[in-house]
C-alpha cells in the first residue's frame, strides 16, 4: 500500500452537516407536508475520517474536493457540508499485542453516517486491504473482530457504545453486537442434509445469482417428484436454504448439494410468518411513531392510501402492452372494484382496484380520470423509471423505499428466492404457484418500524430501477430487520412496464 493509504497517514475526524439546498428549489409538492417521525428523528450530521489536508477551509467543505469521497456525494445535496468540529489525528503504530487496549481509536461523535476515504458499496474489495481493516476496527472502542459480506459490516465488540449508532460505515450498514459468536444477519446453516444426493453435479452455480432461477427450476422438480413439500428456496451466494413444510422430512432423503451449492434446511415453523399476511394496515392497529397522512396532489410514490377500513402506500405508476395506465398496491383482502382513497377511508377517491396479479398480493388501480400520479419519490426527486431484473441485482446494493410511516429508509439488497404461494385448492397439494420473491435487510432494529401499512411500497436502487413491493418484516427469527417482498420479476412477465 501506497503512503497515503487511509491507516498509514495522519488523518482527521470532521463532523459536519450537509449544506440544504436553497428554499424554494424543491417545490412543495416534492416536499412531505408531515415527515414521519423515524425519519425525522434521524440525526443529520456525517463523520468525516479524512488523510489530513484534503480540505483546507475552515468553515465549510466541499465534497468535490478529493475523488477517494465521490461514492459520499449522494449523502451531501449540494455537494457542500459545514464543519461543525474538527479534531486532528495522528498516524497509529501498531502495537505487538494486537488486543484492543492496545489499539488506537477514533472518538467519533453521534453521526448518522461515518464516510471514509474507501466505499465497500462502490469497491467491496476495498475491506480485504489490512489497512482498511484496521481504520474499521478503530471506529469503536474494544472492538475484537470484524467481518463483512453481503454489504453489511459487523462489528464484535466487548461492550456496546453508547445509542444513537451510524446506520453506515464506509457506505456499508453495520450490525453491532457483544454477544459471542453473534454473527448478524447471515445465512441460517444450522440443518444439513445427511444424505449423499448430490444434483447437477456437472454444474458450478456458486456466486452467480444469474444462474438462481435455473437452480430453483431444478430443486422445485426434484422436490416434486420425492414428493417432499417445501416452502420456499433462498439463494445465498454459495448455499441454497430450503424450507420444509414437515418438521417430520428425513434429512436423509434430501439433496446434499446442487450445482456445488451446499444445501440447508429450515422448516416452515421457523419462518415466523405472520399468521394471516395482511398486505394492509387496519386503521385501528397503532403506530409507533408519526405518520404522514396528508392529501397530495399530484400522487406520488410513499403516499399514503386507504380502502375497506384498512391503510396501505401507494406503489407505482404501470403500463400494460396496450398503454393502458395502472397504479400498483397491496390488494389483500380487497375485492375487484374496491374504491381506493387517498390519504385515508374518509379522503377523496381516487381509483378503484380493477384487477390483481395472480398470487401475488400485487393489485392494480384504475385511477380516476384528473388524478395526476407521477413516479418520482419525495425530497431526493428521484425518478422511478423501470423495473430491474433479478438476475442484475447483486447481494449488498444499495436500495430504499419511502413510506408514509417511515419516511425514507436505505438498506442493502439481500437474497432472491422462491415462495409457493396458497392457492385456492387443497393447501398439500404440490403443484401450488411459484413466485419470485426476495429478503433485503434494513438494518439493526428496522424490525421496530415495519409494519403491515407499507405493504405494497416498491423497494428501488440508486438509479431509480423497483426491485420489488414490500409484503411483510418478522418480528423475531432468523430475518429479523429483513424485508420479505414480492419481486418486480412478476409485474415484467406480465408484460408491465413503470410509466
Amino acid at each position: 500500500m501506497s503512503a497515503q493509504s487511509p491507516s498509514a497517514t495522519s488523518k482527521e475526524i470532521l463532523l459536519v452537516s450537509p449544506v440544504s439546498p436553497i428554499t424554494g428549489t424543491l417545490s412543495a409538492g416534492m416536499k412531505r407536508k408531515i415527515v414521519p417521525s423515524l425519519e425525522s428523528a434521524q440525526s443529520r450530521k456525517i463523520t468525516i475520517i479524512a488523510p489530513e489536508g484534503i480540505f483546507a477551509s475552515e468553515d465549510r467543505i466541499s465534497i468535490n474536493a478529493s475523488p477517494i469521497f465521490a461514492a459520499a456525494r449522494r449523502l451531501f445535496p449540494t455537494g457542500e457540508a459545514y464543519i461543525e468540529q474538527r479534531v486532528s489525528l495522528k498516524a497509529s503504530h501498531a502495537h505487538p499485542d494486537p488486543s484492543p487496549p492496545w489499539r488506537t481509536h477514533v472518538d467519533v461523535p453521534p453521526s448518522r453516517d461515518i464516510v471514509l476515504p474507501f466505499d465497500l458499496t462502490r469497491n467491496p474489495e476495498a475491506y480485504s486491504n489490512p489497512e482498511n481493516q484496521e481504520l474499521l476496527m478503530q471506529v469503536f472502542r474494544d472492538c475484537i473482530a470484524l467481518s463483512f459480506g453481503r454489504g453489511i459490516l459487523i462489528f464484535q465488540l466487548l461492550a456496546l457504545p453508547p445509542r444513537p449508532w451510524p446506520q453506515k460505515i464506509a457506505g456499508a450498514p453495520c450490525y453491532l453486537t457483544d454477544v459471542e459468536f453473534d454473527w448478524g444477519p447471515v445465512a441460517p446453516l444450522d440443518r444439513r442434509s445427511m444424505s449423499r444426493i448430490f444434483l447437477e453435479d456437472n454444474e458450478d452455480y456458486r456466486d452467480d445469482s444469474s444462474k438462481a432461477n435455473t437452480l430453483f427450476d431444478h430443486l422445485i422438480s426434484w422436490f416434486e417428484e420425492a414428493e417432499i413439500s417445501i416452502t420456499e428456496l433462498m439463494y445465498w451466494d454459495n448455499q441454497v436454504v430450503i424450507v420444509l413444510e414437515d418438521e417430520r422430512t428425513d434429512l436423509t432423503k434430501v439433496p446434499k448439494s446442487i450445482a456445488c451449492c451446499l444445501c440447508y434446511y429450515l422448516l416452515e415453523s421457523e419462518m415466523h410468518r405472520p399468521r394471516h399476511v395482511s398486505a394492509l394496515r387496519r386503521v385501528d392497529i397503532p403506530v409507533e411513531g408519526g405518520i404522514d397522512d396528508s392529501a397530495y396532489c399530484p400522487l406520488r410514490p410513499g403516499v399514503m392510501l386507504g380502502s375497506g377500513g384498512m391503510l396501505t402506500s401507494s406503489g407505482v405508476l404501470v403500463k400494460d402492452r396496450l398503454g393502458n395506465q395502472y397504479l400498483t398496491v397491496a390488494s389483500h383482502g380487497l375485492p375487484e372494484g374496491a374504491k381506493v382513497l387517498q390519504p385515508s377511508n374518509e379522503g377523496r377517491e381516487i381509483g378503484e382496484l380493477v384487477m390483481e396479479i395472480p398470487h401475488t398480493d400485487v393489485g392494480l388501480v384504475k385511477l380516476h380520470d384528473g388524478e395526476n400520479y407521477i413516479n418520482e419519490t419525495f425530497e431526493n426527486t428521484l425518478k422511478l423509471r423501470q423495473f430491474k431484473r433479478e438476475r442484475e441485482i447483486r447481494g449488498g446494493d444499495p436500495i430504499a423505499m419511502n413510506t408514509p410511516f417511515t419516511g425514507y429508509m436505505e438498506g442493502v439488497a439481500g437474497l432472491p428466492g422462491r415462495i409457493r404461494m396458497q392457492a385456492n385448492d387443497n393447501p398439500f397439494k404440490p403443484r401450488r404457484p411459484w413466485v419470485p420473491c426476495r429478503w433485503d435487510y434494513f438494518g439493526q432494529n428496522s424490525h421496530h418500524h415495519l409494519n403491515n401499512g407499507m405493504c405494497g411500497s416498491p423497494i428501488y436502487d440508486q438509479e431509480g430501477r423497483v426491485v420489488s413491493f414490500f409484503r411483510y418484516a418478522p418480528k423475531s427469527g432468523y430475518f429479523l430487520d429483513y424485508v420479505w417482498s414480492i419481486s418486480a420479476e412478476v409485474l415484467l412477465e406480465k408484460g408491465y412496464t413503470v410509466v
